[in-house]
């Protein structure tokens, strides 16, 4: 396959795209070669190419776990004697914490010359034929990682002035159903993304112990997140967090059939307008503006679906 750059054309550098049995995902760049510009020359795309993987992965929060060179030269020698180690960084190389991708893709080229080469020290070629590993959370399966491999820079009319975390929940969408996306890629990481729904838990948990209940955090192991109870009463509360306004926030298809069955007792809680901090490297999160809705009645009128699940009788 080849990718498409962030204008959408073509780049030229062939790559293959596997997965293992263990669910890593492998990309072998073929090598660069022949004379630019000329008939002969091929993959002259080649620094773009890594580069553009590089930042592609990124955005499944994948890491770098390993480069190996496999040239027809390397392929006799062990895989100590063919890795490519991108100094100063170390394997794996979490892709969302690399400040500088032109720097990171240099450190993965130069060190090709000397590995399975008969040139002099530093003289080999830089382009050669890689193997790079990485590791993607959340099990997304081939298909996925293809179609997120060509997220492109152009307009999208589905995410255009959407709340962060609704936008992405698009782009997940198209890529489950092996849509290559059009946008900007994923708006916020994980890190970001649970730091901003712990905060508004936090916030919620506060509110509600004022308020006179005990309150537990069950959203590891139920389909709403806070379990509120004082005297006989009892809320089930539904917490959401955005740097948004908040006029939209994602519902599972679990939570809206849980929250149906729950009212009238039940809650929603809307943290909207956090103030998000990444500059310091880890995610931090202040402030925040609680809106409370109990008994909450989820309304179908405002219920807009962004997938669906399509039994094909096969």
């Amino acid at each position: 396959m080849k990718l498409v750059d962030d204008d959408g054309r073509h780049i030229d550098a062939r790559l293959t795209v596997e997965q293992t049995a263990r669910g890593d995902v492998e990309v072998v760049l073929d090598s660069a070669g022949g004379t630019g510009g000329s008939r002969q020359s091929r993959n002259r795309e080649y620094p773009l190419a890594l580069e553009t993987l590089l930042r592609r992965f990124s955005l499944a929060d994948a890491s770098l776990l390993d480069v190996l060179v496999e040239s027809r030269t390397a392929q006799s020698l062990p895989p100590e004697d063919r890795r490519v180690h991108p100094v100063p960084w170390t394997y794996p190389v979490r892709l969302n914490d690399v400040a500088d991708y032109p720097r990171l893709r240099l450190a993965l080229t130069r060190p090709q010359g000397n590995i399975a080469s008969t040139a002099r020290a530093g003289g080999g070629n830089e382009r050669k034929r890689i193997r790079l590993t990485f590791a993607v959370p959340n099990g997304r399966d081939l298909d996925q990682i293809k179609a997120l491999l060509q997220v492109t820079n152009l307009p999208s009319p589905t995410s255009e002035g959407l709340a962060p975390e609704v936008a992405d929940a698009h782009l997940a969408a198209d890529i489950g159903a092996g849509r290559p996306p059009r946008g900007q890629g994923f708006r916020q990481d994980v890190k970001a993304r649970l730091a901003i729904e712990a905060h508004a838990v936090s916030v919620t948990t506060t509110f509600l112990r004022k308020l006179g209940y005990s309150v537990d955090n069950v959203g590891a192991t139920q389909p709403f997140d806070l379990d509120a109870r004082k005297d006989r009463d009892r809320l089930q509360v539904e917490v959401k967090g955005t740097t948004s306004s908040g006029s939209q926030v994602i519902l599972t298809r679990g939570e809206v059939a849980l929250h149906k069955a729950a009212y009238p007792n039940n809650a929603l809680a809307i943290v909207h307008s956090i103030e998000l901090d990444i500059s310091a490297g880890e995610p931090t999160t202040v402030g925040g503006v609680l809106v409370w809705r109990s008994p909450w009645l989820v309304e179908e009128h405002a219920l807009s679906p962004i997938a669906f699940d399509y039994v094909t009788g096969l």
